[in-house]
């Protein structure tokens, strides 16, 4: 028989007995025992609160680290920020300063002549109508004054543009020190100038103030070892109420400046109704000079020069003459000037040199027998680049021609270069003359720098000989120098035959004048001489005094 499986007994049960069931708890133990789990459960979520907490802190340490470390890189980069931005700001700063001053040097040179300093045609426009607000306010007259230097372009052509700009600088000066609180001054291009002034109405006023001016530029100039010269001409117009009009007091002011320059150097000239007429006539004037050098209606007459104790005829002088196709034969008097304006003289000096030279060739085919021939030669001429080449051109006869220098107070500015244009002169077989001599243009120093072969004593100290005492003796003193630089005397402007006889007596070496010979033409002139060639006694004292 099977006997029945069984499962082992646990210990303390006795085999083969059934187990009992457990001893039901009691509610206090249940209630212990679920406390106890409770209270198990309570630890549990402790400690893995604990350990969140931890977590927490310890992930709150490291970003509050990297926070602290970003905050410290950021107020780094703070720093670094606003020093960039203190440096940038400053070089804003700087640059916008430096564009200010920028702007503020841009608008002085718009508004100034860069050489002097002074304002310029802009500027000028502007001061003109802040000026006619107040001269109608206050029922005062407005002057426009505008100066011209004269002799300016013959420092600039003889000496160069540094000997310009030095004169152009001082005459700036010599203006802004004498328009100081008077007058607006400012340089409008060139050598020319124009001041503005506020007056009551009296001329009297603004003619003192501008003649003040041009005795103030009459002064020498100091420039290196030498002394400049320069002398100024005024145009001046003027206006009062609602008849100051820019343009036209300008342009007024202009044309009273060209009657100026017409009648001399260091001139004031005021324009009026009657200057209209003047400047159109000296207009045409110089449109006629220009027509008469294009079809050379300019030509040379002729005054002899002769020994002055044997009455020999040793030269001739070329003088030019015009000839007008309704005034006649006019003198240098009559178109000089305007022709100096025009900056054609040097043309009129060529005619004038062609057509004697080929007089001189006529009169020797012929058997005249003229050693020399003497031709005025303008400052302007002798500036001239092509000079020696033009003269080369006309194969000068040898040791026949002189260049007789018209404007000696170039002399007194030349520059280094101008003697050495004198001297290819004189290697040309060009001999030179200075005219004027005791005029007070030229200069002692003057004789010993051109070397000249001949001086001319002015007129006025001959025309003095036997009624001024001291003209004899500064004769006679200009002759002593003279024969100890082994220089020749002429005497100019002798029309008496007692004029002749002292000139002779003080030891001059020619004569010539009135007495002698009057100017002409190359025809007139060979009968002339032949005349005296034959009897040359008679030759002083024929034709009486001018």
């Amino acid at each position: 028989m099977s006997a029945e499986f069984s499962p082992t007994p646990s210990c303390g049960e006795p085999v083969g007995q059934a187990s009992e069931e457990p001893p039901s708890l009691t509610e206090a133990q249940r209630a212990s025992a679920d406390a106890a789990q409770e209270a198990l459960r309570l630890e549990r979520r402790c400690r893995r609160e604990r350990a969140a907490r931890r977590e927490a802190e310890r992930l709150l340490e490291e970003k509050s680290s990297a926070l602290y470390e970003a905050n410290q890189r950021l107020a780094t980069l703070n720093a670094d920020l606003e020093t960039v931005v203190a440096e940038r700001t400053e070089a804003l700063r700087d640059a916008l300063a430096e564009a200010e001053a920028a702007k503020a040097r841009s608008e002085r040179e718009a508004m100034h002549d860069p050489l002097t300093g002074l304002p310029n045609r802009r500027y000028l426009r502007a001061a003109f109508e802040k000026m006619t607000g107040a001269a109608r306010a206050e029922g005062k007259a407005m002057a426009a004054l505008h100066l011209d230097l004269d002799r300016f372009k013959l420092i600039n052509d003889t000496i160069g543009h540094a000997a310009g700009d030095h004169v152009l600088l001082h005459v700036g000066r010599v203006l802004s020190e004498s328009a100081a609180g008077r007058a607006f001054v400012s340089r409008v291009g060139g050598d020319e100038f124009v001041l503005l002034m506020l007056f009551d109405g009296d001329l009297a006023e603004v003619t003192a103030f501008a003649e003040s001016i041009v005795r103030d530029l009459s002064l020498p100039i100091p420039y290196g070892a030498s002394q400049l010269r320069v002398c100024g001409s005024f145009g001046v117009a003027h206006a009062r109420g609602d008849a100051i009009n820019a343009g036209a007091l300008l342009a007024n002011a202009d044309r009273a400046l060209y009657l100026a320059k017409g009648r001399g150097r260091g001139v004031v000239a005021h324009y009026s109704g009657a200057l209209e007429q003047a400047i159109r006539d000296r207009k045409a004037l110089g449109d006629e000079i220009d027509d008469a050098i294009r079809s050379r209606a300019f030509e040379p007459f002729y005054q002899l020069r002769v020994d002055a104790r044997t009455h020999e005829v040793r030269s001739v002088e070329a003088l030019a003459r015009w000839r007008h196709p309704d005034r006649g034969v006019l003198g240098p008097g009559a178109f000089i000037e305007i022709a100096e304006d025009h900056r054609v003289i040097h043309r009129i000096d060529d005619i004038i040199l062609e057509r004697a030279l080929g007089d001189l060739a006529a009169w020797r085919a012929f058997g005249l027998d003229i050693p020399r021939i003497s031709v005025n030669v303008s400052a302007d001429r002798l500036s001239q680049s092509n000079l020696l080449e033009r003269l080369k051109a006309l194969a000068l006869p040898a040791s026949s021609v002189s260049f007789e220098l018209l404007e000696t107070i170039f002399l007194e500015q030349a520059a280094e270069a101008d003697f050495q244009r004198l001297q290819a002169l004189r290697d040309l077989g060009v001999a030179l003359e200075l005219d004027d001599f005791g005029s007070g243009h030229s200069s002692i120093l003057s004789l010993t720098q051109v070397r000249p072969r001949t001086i001319k004593i002015d007129r006025r100290l001959v025309q003095g000989l036997g009624s001024v005492e001291s003209s004899g003796v500064m004769v006679r003193a200009i002759v002593e120098i003279a024969a100890a630089l082994q220089v020749r005397v002429v005497a100019e402007g002798v029309e008496t035959g007692e004029q002749a006889a002292l000139c002779a007596a003080l030891g001059c070496d020619e004569l010539q004048g009135f007495a002698i010979c009057r100017p002409l033409p190359a025809s007139a002139l060979a009968a002339r001489a032949r005349d005296i060639q034959r009897e040359p006694a008679a030759a002083l004292g024929l034709e009486g005094a001018a």
